[in-house]
């Protein structure tokens, strides 16, 4: 089957930006203040507009995800126009959660910096930590959808002819991990004794699969999008560039 190398061109590049923003803003920025309740908000108050930056590249990652879950219903409609609306879906349905959530960690912010004049001295104490909790299951909540998007993602790969079938594999092991995690999270914590050392070996295999199915994804699209076409004459090149 033949595909649309512009919106895999456009794919590619709105995913490289939002694991550029993703990046700046989860990981960059998020560690940096990363602690117990008091250090965090202690480090948010002495990064100054650092942390807000952060956020704006969270929401940004958001915007930029949506724009990709677009583009890959262009390119893998033709392939099966169901399983790409459930793509969509399950993005819309994650980027929503994330982008809500991050009021919390806006309030937690400006709680850091003290923005809460009439607030009690004593009333910040368990106030910020509640938001901070409250920060951090909503990530989690989102985090179910940022795998499910990747279940009919790794589907349509396999379907699709044009996409390399490993990669649809390490699509749908990610999916699994991803869901892994989550449930974890809010039924297995803290985890019982005989599965710890089973967890600590899902937790490595976790990282390895996300890396390799969401980086890969990224490097497929863009050489999909911007690869030369056997068998184009060279006026179809140009106009497929356009």
């Amino acid at each position: 089957m033949d595909y649309d190398s512009k919106a895999a061109r456009r794919a590619g590049l709105f995913y490289l930006a939002a694991a550029v923003f993703y990046i700046f803003g989860m990981m960059y920025v998020e560690g940096r203040v990363a602690g117990d309740d008091a250090t965090m908000l202690r480090k948010i108050a002495e990064t100054g507009g650092l942390y807000r930056l952060g956020f704006l590249g969270a929401l940004l990652g958001h915007v930029c995800l949506l724009a990709t879950a677009a583009a890959l219903y262009e390119l893998f409609s033709p392939v099966d126009a169901g399983w790409a609306r459930l793509l969509v879906i399950f993005v819309v349905a994650g980027v929503s959660i994330a982008f809500l959530n991050r009021a919390h960690q806006l309030v937690v912010e400006r709680l850091a910096a003290g923005a809460y004049a009439g607030l009690p001295e004593a009333g910040g104490e368990w106030i910020a930590p509640l938001f901070i909790d409250l920060f951090k299951d909503g990530e989690k909540l989102a985090g179910m959808f940022w795998g499910l998007w990747l279940l009919p993602a790794g589907v349509l790969v396999l379907k699709s002819g044009f996409a390399p079938k490993p990669l649809g594999a390490v699509l749908i092991a990610a999916c699994a991990f991803y869901e892994i995690t989550f449930f974890e999270y809010f039924l297995l914590s803290p985890p019982p004794a005989a599965l710890v050392v089973p967890l600590a070996v899902a937790h490595t295999a976790d990282t390895v699969a996300k890396v390799a199915a969401e980086l890969g994804f990224i490097a497929w699209l863009l050489a999909a999008g911007f690869r030369r076409r056997a068998g184009l004459s060279p006026i179809a090149r140009t106009r497929e560039a356009v």
